[in-house]
């Protein structure tokens, strides 16, 4: 199923996406500026051209690793919106897709992505690439002049799935450790977990965590 289009002149600030929803049609969200948060569910394998487009005062929108592609535009000129975090399943950023996102500060682009058009962030005047060393990200933040991080070490956050086997997660898709784990105090760390995490929980999390040296 595709959502083809919000109403533009709905009120609402928050809107939850349909868990029946696959896709995202172009334009679908464009120009909806009462929005200031978007919640796509596991559903969704693809976002339209310009779906979120000029939605001005967007500030939360998370991306699920369902997702294989974001179209050309899909993000631009959500002058609000401040960090992103690309899901490990896309391997393209297409063009001018965050161009104009001018309070944009961070962006967590995975090894998955192979190629980053070079307009794919224009106007967006300074803001901070987090990725992997000898990545597609990290030579085009060198070739544009755009600051970035390598994380390439970070905790690893032992989980259970079923009360006594513990798992330790491979390193891929971001997360904040402050929105897992009760009482660490780590609120500016990033850090990267495989497909693995799908469906993993609060609950599921043990408070428990080793760092990489």
């Amino acid at each position: 199923k595709t959502i083809i289009k919000y109403p533009e002149g709905k009120k609402d600030s928050s809107y939850k996406i349909l868990d029946s929803i696959t896709n995202i049609a172009n334009c679908a969200f464009s120009y909806c500026t009462s929005l200031t948060e978007i919640i796509i569910p596991n559903s969704v394998t693809s976002i339209g051209k310009s779906a979120f487009s000029e939605c001005s005062n967007l500030k939360e929108i998370t991306i699920p690793n369902s997702v294989t592609s974001i179209g050309n535009y899909a993000f631009s000129e959500c002058s609000s919106l401040t960090e992103i975090t690309i899901p490990n399943s896309v391997t393209s950023i297409e063009q001018s897709t965050f161009s104009y996102c001018t309070s944009l500060t961070e962006i967590i682009i995975p090894d998955s992505v192979t190629s980053i058009d070079r307009y794919a962030f224009y106007e967006c005047r300074s803001f901070t690439i987090l990725c992997r060393d000898n990545s597609i990200a990290k030579t085009y933040a060198e070739e544009n002049s755009i600051k970035y991080i390598i994380d390439d070490n970070g905790p690893t956050i032992e989980f259970t799935t079923d009360g006594t086997n513990g798992k330790t997660l491979s390193t891929n898709t971001q997360i904040l450790v402050e929105d897992l784990i009760a009482g660490l105090d780590y609120s500016s760390i990033k850090y990267y977990i495989g497909t693995e995490s799908e469906g993993i929980t609060k609950e599921k999390i043990e408070t428990s965590y080793t760092e990489n040296e």
